[in-house]
């Protein structure tokens, strides 16, 4: 949880004579992983989320919080740089801060697996992201950017998106990459325009997206089939200028308690490539097993684990795993014993 905590002081100052709703909210794991944590351990995270209802439709809210976490017996804090405020209205929003992967760009642009190229992720904490919307029926209109340190307004984002019948389009246009995350080379500081369309044929979804730098481009074509209410099956091919095209098939079962899922994709240059099978299985109420591996083509890695559910609030996680967070509920490499709450 990101963005979290505000004082009853200032929603009383935004809300005038109308009273705020302040809620409290939190999570925290606590336990032991011999690798990634080093032994003991935790990690929490704790906010306040205020909303307020302004009448006719519109209505605000504010958030802002704090994660804390142990490793190798070292304790650290790390605050949100900037809270998270929105104002709604009928007719659309007005948003600032972490955008959670929803800004303007891509807000009604669709990415495909294997893509090298994709429209700017608007999720971090580490900066001021901004985005209004409008939304009329089928139609939507979104712009946004981000706040400077001189208090303007940094990197043009525009989405757009219509529906027609089964036909779903979404455009996005990105003036600059300020993605403060790895990105392709080449697409850091370069304008990036993207065109996606969806559509339904019966129980066959497809998807083609088409996105570009001014300097390399990516074609994606997702493709997906319900065989039957328990059999499903999708592909998707990505050709890529600025890098290996790509290419992946996948398919998921479902039969009473059991769950059965197998995926391939094509490596990148001298990466090889990757297959994997995962397994679960709801032993009885609340519990279910996982077991699954994982293989590059010079190592095989596995897990097996088990999550029991005490309630909606509270379970309990089992596990060993050769490598991190590979498939299944992506369990951390090595032994783990820990216990997840939230309120």
């Amino acid at each position: 949880m990101k963005n979290v905590l505000l004082t009853t002081t200032a929603l009383v100052a935004m809300a005038g004579v109308a009273a705020a709703d302040v809620n409290w909210a939190g999570s925290a794991d606590i336990g032991y992983n011999d690798v990634i944590k080093g032994g003991s351990y935790y990690d929490a995270a704790l906010g306040v989320v205020g909303s307020m209802d302004l009448g006719d439709g519109y209505a605000a809210s504010i958030s802002y919080g704090v994660e804390l976490d142990m490793i190798l017996g070292t304790a650290t804090e790390n605050w949100g740089m900037y809270p998270t405020i929105e104002i709604t209205a009928p007719f659309g929003s007005l948003k600032g801060g972490d955008l959670n992967d929803k800004g303007a760009s891509e807000y009604f642009y669709a990415d495909r697996d294997g893509m090298l190229l994709d429209a700017e992720n608007h999720d971090s904490a580490g900066r001021f992201d901004l985005r209004a919307l409008v939304e009329f029926g089928d139609y939507g209109l979104a712009v946004g950017g981000v706040a400077d340190a001189a208090g303007g307004l940094d990197g043009l984002s525009v989405g757009a998106g219509a529906t027609f019948g089964n036909i779903t389009l979404g455009l996005s246009y990105d003036e600059a990459d300020l993605s403060i995350e790895t990105t392709p080379v080449g697409a850091d500081v370069l304008a990036t325009t993207g065109l996606s369309i969806d559509t339904t044929f019966g129980a066959a979804s497809i998807g083609l997206s088409y996105i570009d730098n001014t300097v390399d481009t990516s074609i994606g074509l997702e493709v997906g089939y319900d065989v039957s209410a328990d059999l499903s099956v999708a592909a998707y091919y990505a050709d890529n200028t600025g890098g290996d095209n790509k290419y992946g098939v996948s398919a998921a079962y479902t039969s009473g308690a059991l769950g059965l899922g197998a995926y391939f994709d094509s490596g990148d240059g001298a990466t090889v490539d990757t297959m994997g099978v995962d397994v679960s299985y709801d032993v009885m109420a609340g519990l279910t097993g996982y077991v699954g591996a994982f293989d590059n083509g010079t190592t095989t890695d596995f897990y097996v684990g088990a999550v029991y559910d005490i309630n909606s609030n509270l379970s309990v996680t089992v596990s060993y795993a050769d490598a991190n967070e590979i498939s299944g509920p992506e369990f951390m490499d090595g032994t783990s014993v820990f216990i997840s709450a939230s309120f």
